[in-house]
């Protein structure tokens, strides 16, 4: 995390707001940065996750189709105070982003926002293609998650001290009350026999080319726990990429013998379109929820719901595809969506949830999205747009159509239409 590079992208970032309506050159950005172009473009790419080129002309036309939408402005004004260089160009720009022309989308029910950068805290990513060589898993189990991965590498260096290769790993699945960790390792058949002591050896791997968004971090625990968090929700869903075919791993850096470091590579694919958000009718729904606060409770609901489901609706278990979730500090609702199911009794941590019906606006991506970060991305569109919810509420439905390892998140937020009405 380098808090220096932060800042002075921070500071870019700021300029570039206030001079969205100018022509910004990497050389002026490249001054007020006090940075060389090759270290501009590096660092604001590794940390916002969009070249300078590619974020400036998001935010541009994220501010011109709010006037187009929200205001009566002429193309042509909207062209000259956004930065455009005619009518003609922010035309093409639309035509080109939306597949539809300005009065198209000013008339759709899509919204097209790119919001600025905001974060506080961040790590630099960088994306690269990597040759992923030839490789033999192995599985380590112990009873306890914490530091399950650092005694999986000290077993490793026990049995085998003098090991050279490199060393990758990952979250390997719960074998019955035991937790797992893999090992992916260069190593001859002597060394395999070795390991069987205290491993248990899985199939050889093919070397394969993957595109990975890669970050390095110190080895230790909160912070590569907090640098996945990062990587895999916050600049995942604000870059230009979405969740790529292959594993996410670690491979381990050593100093004097001992693992120091760690390089975290996540799979990405470079993202077609931003997530979209539109506005419309959503008809009254009814959930199955439980609604739990403190430790644990996004677990504790979801299982409650399950069980009740399991014990009234055992025959619909295996087609379930629509989940409702609602996060807030320290409080999660989990439910699911049991239109045209007779309705069963109520228990003690199980209730009915009406949706009312009524306009909202939905935001939903190509990737699988993360909670957190698409409920920033709709309350910062909705606030930079001068509109409001008819509530504080904001939910999620997740859908399993994909599968349940790529589950895909759509966010609901009931519009204030007198707010809309009156822009």
């Amino acid at each position: 995390m380098n808090k220096e590079k932060l800042t002075y992208t921070k500071v870019l970032i700021e300029y570039v707001e206030t001079h969205l309506s100018e022509d910004i050159s990497a050389e002026t950005l490249a001054k007020a940065g006090f940075v060389s172009r090759a270290k501009l473009y590096r660092d604001f790419y590794n940390i916002v996750g969009h070249s300078i080129k590619e974020y400036i002309r998001k935010r541009r036309l994220s501010n011109a189709l709010a006037l187009v939408k929200r205001s009566d402005f002429t193309l042509a004004d909207i062209a000259y105070l956004c930065g455009y260089s005619s009518q003609q160009a922010f035309c093409r720009s639309v035509q080109r982003n939306l597949s539809m022309s300005p009065l198209e989308y000013k008339k759709s029910d899509r919204y097209y926002y790119f919001p600025p950068f905001l974060e506080s805290a961040v790590f630099d990513v960088s994306v690269e293609h990597v040759t992923v060589p030839k490789l033999r898993c192995f599985y380590f189990y112990a009873t306890k998650p914490v530091g399950i991965e650092r005694n999986a590498v000290k077993v490793l260096l026990d049995l085998l001290p003098d090991y050279s290769g490199r060393i990758f790993g990952r979250n390997g699945r719960q074998k019955k009350n035991k937790f797992c960790y893999e090992l992916y390792l260069s190593v001859e058949k002597k060394q395999i026999q070795c390991l069987e002591k205290e491993f248990e050896a899985g199939e050889e791997t093919i070397p394969y080319i993957g595109l990975f968004a890669m970050t390095i971090v110190k080895d230790q625990e909160e912070l590569i726990n907090t640098a996945w968090e990062y990587l895999d929700k916050t600049w995942l869903t604000h870059s230009m990429y979405h969740y790529g075919e292959g594993k996410y791993f670690e491979e381990y850096i050593f100093r004097l013998g001992k693992p120091y470091k760690l390089r975290l590579y996540l799979p990405v694919a470079p993202q077609k379109d931003y997530p979209r958000i539109r506005l419309a009718r959503l008809e009254q729904q009814t959930v199955i929820a439980a609604e739990i606060e403190g430790s644990n409770a996004e677990h504790r609901a979801a299982k409650a719901v399950l069980d009740y489901f399991t014990k009234y609706y055992p025959k619909h278990i295996k087609d379930l595809k629509r989940f409702y979730v609602q996060k807030t500090r320290g409080r999660f609702v989990y439910g699911i969506f049991i239109d045209g199911l007779a309705e069963q009794a109520e228990e003690k941590t199980v209730r009915k949830k009406v949706i009312s019906q009524g306009m909202y606006f939905i935001l939903e991506g190509e990737t699988v999205g993360d909670y957190a970060a698409y409920k920033d991305l709709l309350t910062s569109f909705v606030a930079e747009n001068g509109l409001s919810l008819a509530d504080g509420d904001i939910f999620g439905v997740y859908q399993t159509d994909y599968g349940f390892q790529n589950p895909r998140l759509t966010l609901f937020g009931a519009v204030n239409m007198v707010n809309i009405e009156t822009k």
